[in-house]
């Protein structure tokens, strides 16, 4: 028995722990907050150029079609980006902009080589014509409140020689009740323990379906600049919870359908951990609407956190199948010399 619950214990443990080392992978790395910024509009209109902001406010994206040369220009008037005609993006590496971008809060050190009065020295980055950067000129600088509670903004580029502006705002939302998301959690928890107490291998009739939205998520954040990591290890982790849903379901008979659950339960864990931030913020950083986004992590919580304690609570007190023996002493009565006890507590007939 010892054995059967080591070999549940490590891999959920490990689960656990890489969800927590599964957070944002970068110090730049998109985290949900209470400030929105949207693009507003491209004027003049110029066909070839799609903006927007992703990651709630964390950073400006630029499409240009083929065909199109753009130039960004930096804090101090100076080229920042390009993307050429045939989708290279390039980066001025002389530009103050290119080393302050580096993260969100701009606290890094400008190497004296970043000179916007020098010639641009271009260095390729890229290729597809996209780009997405964090511009400080979008996003609210400061962790408190912004007043005005809206601001606008604007990023002037320059598109084949001709000056054209990117305009948008961004504005203070308030944030949700956090009291219940942690109550649809408890809700789910709920319903996942009556659901599975008499028989463990159910839980994956909720734990199923919440690794089937961990990986609608993950496939989500995979798409947010810098949250390939995230979205990999929701993806992975959403997985790992369906298919130990279906390995438990599958050996309902056998005696590891609990550690397959209470490994399904330790995945949604692990994914829920690094991003519980969101009940507490209004904007979140993928595109998906956010009470999708809140539903996946408290339902991780609840169905995670209550077949995580089910699987256990079935590797080390499992049921006793038809056929199995029991001890004399279990009967708590007579048992006449000769006969052997069964499961169904009464004697059988001695052996020939």
């Amino acid at each position: 028995m010892r054995r059967v619950v080591r070999w549940a214990l490590v891999p959920a443990g490990a689960l656990v722990w890489l969800g927590l080392l599964a957070g944002p992978a970068a110090a730049d790395a998109a985290r949900p907050g209470d400030v929105r910024s949207q693009v507003t509009a491209v004027t003049p209109s110029s066909a070839g150029i799609h903006a927007e902001v992703l990651g709630g406010d964390s950073f400006l994206h630029l499409r240009v079609d083929p065909g199109t040369q753009v130039v960004v220009i930096g804090y101090q008037d100076e080229p920042y980006l390009r993307v050429a005609a045939d989708g290279t993006v390039q980066v001025n590496d002389r530009s103050p902009a290119r080393w302050l971008n580096e993260k969100r809060l701009a606290d890094v050190p400008v190497p004296p080589s970043a000179d916007p009065t020098r010639p641009p020295a271009w260095r390729t980055i890229g290729h597809g014509g996209s780009v997405s950067w964090h511009d400080h000129r979008t996003h609210w600088m400061a962790t408190t409140k912004p007043e005005p509670p809206v601001r606008e903004w604007s990023v002037p580029l320059r598109v084949d020689d001709r000056a054209v502006t990117i305009e948008g705002n961004y504005a203070y939302v308030t944030p949700p009740p956090i009291w219940l998301w942690w109550a649809v959690a408890a809700a789910i928890a709920m319903l996942t323990t009556v659901v599975a107490w008499s028989r463990v291998a159910l839980a994956g009739a909720v734990v199923g379906p919440t690794g089937v939205l961990a990986v609608v998520v993950g496939w989500a954040l995979w798409r947010v600049p810098g949250g390939n990591s995230a979205g990999a290890t929701a993806l992975g982790l959403g997985a790992i919870a369906v298919a130990g849903a279906v390995a438990g379901w599958w050996g309902r008979r056998g005696t590891y359908a609990g550690a397959f659950v209470a490994a399904s339960g330790a995945a949604l864990i692990a994914y829920a951990l690094p991003r519980i931030t969101v009940f507490e913020h209004a904007v979140l950083i993928t595109q998906l609407p956010a009470a999708l986004d809140r539903l996946s992590v408290a339902a991780a919580v609840g169905a995670g956190g209550a077949a995580l304690a089910l699987g256990f609570r079935a590797v080390a007190n499992p049921a006793p199948r038809p056929g199995d023996e029991v001890a004399p002493g279990q009967l708590g009565g007579y048992q006449p010399s000769g006969t052997r006890a069964s499961a169904s507590g009464g004697p059988q007939e001695p052996r020939s």
